[in-house]
């Protein structure tokens, strides 16, 4: 529910303790994306990013004032933060946001920090009707930005596939 931080104490004794750094309400460890010194995420309390660098503990919920209204049915649990390096953006995943022709969709807000600015939102959909897309896992690799999606297919069984981001089609790669 808060992200920690480590302090050393000069006891020998005890030479390390913990304490809650941020109380902003963290639902999972993919809230929160850190990007050159400074934090960004999703919290019970809305969109967060850090004001300062380093020790200081100033969060800026109104950033998003832009964008808030769209995530008012959000839940924290379901959102994934990440960045996007090839579009110099910090993407907000909330996955299960509603059924669209009989599967979920997840919808994607980009943010733009270096340019303090919003891009339209993203639903990101599976090609067949009535199937879900429901991204389950992110993760930046090189200079792109990859995530995990799917769930019920037309067969009605289980199915996931990693893609690319933002890439010339919606292909699944391979990866491991």
């Amino acid at each position: 529910n808060s992200l920690q931080t480590a302090i050393l104490t000069g006891v020998t004794e005890s030479p390390v303790t913990v304490r809650s750094f941020w109380d902003a309400g963290f639902r999972n460890m993919f809230n929160m994306q850190f990007l050159k010194d400074y934090t960004f995420g999703f919290s019970t309390n809305g969109f967060f990013r850090s004001i300062g660098v380093g020790d200081t503990s100033d969060v800026d919920f109104e950033f998003s004032v832009p964008v808030d209204d769209f995530a008012t049915d959000w839940i924290c649990s379901h959102e994934l933060t990440r960045y996007d390096p090839k579009n110099k953006a910090v993407c907000f995943f909330f996955s299960g946001k509603e059924r669209i022709g009989g599967g979920y969709v997840t919808l994607v807000f980009p943010y733009l920090p270096n340019q303090n600015f919003w891009n339209p939102p993203m639903l990101l959909k599976h090609p067949e009707e009535g199937c879900d897309f429901i991204v389950s896992g992110t993760a930046t690799v090189g200079n792109a930005l990859y995530f995990l999606a799917g769930g019920k297919n037309a067969d009605d069984e289980i199915e996931f596939k990693t893609y690319e981001f933002d890439a010339a089609d919606d292909t699944p790669v391979d990866c491991y």
